[in-house]
């Protein structure tokens, strides 16, 4: 898949627009329907991401860790 944005460089096929991308999401086809509702998505596993989650956790708020 390739992304809306950026710009891309081969020798073969010149500038491109968009940069090719395994993260891209087509809503139409990827999105599920999900009821919940959190305060907030942590993105990663590190040490801040982890600081992140206990603290949210400590002051009453729900959220989701992804890694």
């Amino acid at each position: 898949m390739t992304s809306k944005d950026g710009y891309q460089w081969t020798e073969q096929d010149g500038l491109q627009k968009g940069v090719p991308t395994i993260g891209l999401i087509e809503p139409s086809e990827m999105i599920q329907d999900n009821s919940q509702i959190f305060d907030a998505i942590i993105v990663g596993s590190g040490y801040a991401a982890l600081t992140a989650a206990r603290d949210l956790t400590t002051s009453g708020k729900s959220y989701k860790l992804e890694y």
